[in-house]
């Protein structure tokens, strides 16, 4: 695995483990699974994963998804484009916690309104899941503490 690849599995990985631990040896097969319903493609038994909405799966494609916007906002992009989403030099933060995403550290990268848009991402995703509505604030409540420390998505 390249060190990209790693880079952009990282987050994936750390929210699996943070959800589903028991799940992480299907770690690889999610990533593929997610990889190919981005190219038009599902997720479903033919990669091993059932049709039925599971948590592990959603958390992998939540990961990925995230580390791919994150990395637009780090990105040579106009500053106004992400204005007000990131603190003061939050962009070399970022760009190091992309290599080690440590819990509850991006609460000190992110500003409010970033983190509101982070989370109305992640819960469209969720949405998009399918789960059940337990196992989706359960999702999104492991997600928000991972990424900021707290239990923004409780409700």
């Amino acid at each position: 695995m390249t060190q990209s690849a790693a880079e952009r599995q990282a987050l994936a990985r750390a929210l699996l483990a943070e959800t589903e631990p028991d799940e992480l040896e299907f770690f690889g097969e999610y990533v593929r699974a997610v990889d190919h319903k981005g190219q038009s493609g599902r997720l479903g038994p033919e990669w091993g994963i059932p049709e039925l909405a599971s948590v592990g799966p959603a958390a992998v494609a939540v990961g990925l998804y995230l580390f791919e916007l994150l990395k637009s906002w780090v990105a040579d992009v106009p500053k106004k484009t992400v204005e007000g989403l990131l603190v003061d030099r939050g962009k070399e933060r970022l760009k190091a916690w992309f290599g080690d995403p440590k819990k509850a550290e991006l609460g000190g990268i992110v500003t409010a309104k970033g983190k509101a848009e982070i989370m109305a991402i992640i819960g469209r995703l969720v949405v998009e899941a399918k789960l059940s509505s337990r196992d989706a604030q359960r999702l999104t409540k492991r997600v928000a503490g991972h990424l900021f420390g707290d239990d923004t998505g409780k409700k």
